[in-house]
């Protein structure tokens, strides 16, 4: 009898411990399953709030650079959305000032020619001089063998209004 109850003890302690076992492999695999629904979960939002806007923007940034004006799109109201709608917004201002200043260089270089006048530009710091091809062809030069230093342009320049123009 003695062994009868031990024989027993052993199956029902293998039956709890093969039930346990099962559990913990039921728990085991609930929990893989839980971890991975929440990854995917956490991949959709993250590719929703970082990863698409973060790809329009780099899209735009490649067109931007090739000198395309890039489409501007809705971005989601998050801090990488304002950060897109504010590179859009200065992008789109810096073409209006770059279309704007060949405007205005077109109108200066048409009044220039139409007045038979020219510019000398020196910067004082650098010593750099720059001179347009009117102003050498005024003085009768080749533009391309026009001296450009100060002691040239300080030729050029009236006697009576030197001393005014070099103070």
């Amino acid at each position: 009898k003695f062994i009868e109850q031990s024989q027993l003890r052993v199956v029902k302690a293998q039956g709890i411990l093969h039930g346990e076992v099962n559990g913990y492999v039921r728990n085991l695999f609930f929990l893989f399953a839980l971890f991975l629904i929440a990854n995917i979960i956490a991949y959709i939002g993250f590719r929703k709030k970082l990863i698409i806007p973060v790809s329009f923007l780099a899209d735009a940034i490649k067109q931007f650079s090739s000198g395309k004006t890039p489409e501007a799109k809705k971005y989601f109201n998050d801090e990488l959305g304002q950060f897109s709608s504010q590179f859009f917004e200065l992008q789109s201002k810096m073409s209006e000032s770059v279309r704007l200043q060949q405007e205005n260089e077109q109108r200066l270089n048409l009044a220039l020619v139409a007045g038979k006048l020219g510019t000398w530009d020196m910067d004082i710091i650098t010593g750099i001089n720059l001179v347009d091809d009117n102003y050498a062809r005024m003085l009768d030069y080749d533009p391309d063998e026009f001296p450009k230093t100060p002691e040239t342009w300080s030729k050029t320049v009236h006697p009576d209004d030197l001393e005014i123009v070099t103070k």
